[in-house]
């Protein structure tokens, strides 16, 4: 092929691509764009956690912090932002008029969320049909809906309606197995190397599987399992089992109170995990009235002992 034509097939090639991106580009429904703010964030009261994750990661990408306003009439001074709503039909009065009658939307159930974003206007909706659907929404978008590249964030118009098919989408785990915090790691099995063996620090002797030596109190204990319920809310899970989740060694009940109360705002429902032939019961190690051992030697008319001496609650 003489060379004149090749290069003006592959010019004309080029041209082609060029425009075809041009337009692209020009149906995307921005947030960031070339290192700038391109959107406002507008979220209902109940979902201001869910909004402020979702600022938090755009500003982890991009280094970029969308501003967060309430559910306020867009300002004057903001007429070229894109808006990006975040609530439910009864939280947030705009999501109300543009989705609240929708035949999908309503149909949705308690854990079902509408996505919808155009690029003129420039408008991005993420609305629940409660709190932990608009949750899920969120998840959605920052997982599997935005475009992330170099100082740009955008989606192409789209519009999506899911809920889940499942109502318990649960995690059942043990304490002394598994570590999500990101500066231990990441998601992992804890090996033996990473596990205390040998007393519990009010004296009492552990069990042989020990406790994960990373966790260095309550503080870091619950961080690693909030680590674990973001990661749960954002893949619409909404359920953990967590076998020895009542433990003194790392906060006791006041740490999984704040730890439910993490949960309950992310759509993730915390349960303890309850053993009658291990894990000390409700409470796992220590002295407590909910640990099986306790119990036991407080009612010992509860208890029937087998060949090896080992004690089980009476059925």
């Amino acid at each position: 092929m003489p060379k004149f034509i090749y290069r003006l097939i592959l010019a004309t090639c080029l041209s082609t691509t060029m425009a075809d991106t041009s337009g692209a580009q020009a149906d995307r429904t921005w947030l960031v764009k070339d290192g700038e703010a391109a959107a406002d964030v507008y979220a209902g009261a109940s979902e201001w956690v869910a909004a402020e994750k979702l600022v938090d990661r755009i500003e982890s990408w991009t280094g970029v912090k969308l501003t967060l306003f309430g559910t306020t009439t867009k300002p004057a001074a903001r007429e070229s932002m894109s808006r990006l709503l975040i609530g439910t039909a009864d939280s947030s009065p705009d999501i109300d008029r543009l989705v609240g009658k929708n035949k999908p939307y309503v149909a949705l159930n308690d854990q079902g969320y509408f996505l919808r974003a155009t690029s003129d206007p420039g408008l991005v909706v993420i609305a629940g049909k409660t709190s932990a659907g608009t949750t899920y929404g969120v998840g959605e978008l920052l997982n599997y809906r935005l475009e992330v590249e170099k100082a740009n964030v955008w989606c192409e118009p789209f519009e999506a309606v899911e809920q889940p098919a499942l109502p318990y989408r649960w995690f059942w785990l043990s304490t002394t197995l598994t570590h999500w915090d990101a500066r231990h790691g990441g998601p992992h099995m804890a090996d033996e190397s990473e596990r205390n063996i040998g007393r519990h620090p009010d004296g009492e002797p552990i069990s042989p599987g020990g406790y994960p030596g990373q966790f260095k109190g309550a503080d870091a204990y619950r961080d690693t399992y909030e680590a674990m319920i973001d990661w749960m809310s954002e893949h619409k899970l909404n359920g953990a089992m967590i076998f020895g989740l009542l433990q003194s060694y790392n906060g006791g009940v006041e740490a999984v109170r704040k730890m439910a109360h993490h949960g309950r705002m992310n759509g993730v429902d915390v349960i303890a995990g309850v053993g009658t032939m291990g894990y000390w019961g409700t409470y796992y190690g220590g002295v407590n009235d909910l640990n099986l051992d306790t119990l036991l030697k407080l009612r010992p008319d509860l208890y029937i002992a087998n060949d090896r001496g080992a004690k089980f609650l009476c059925s």
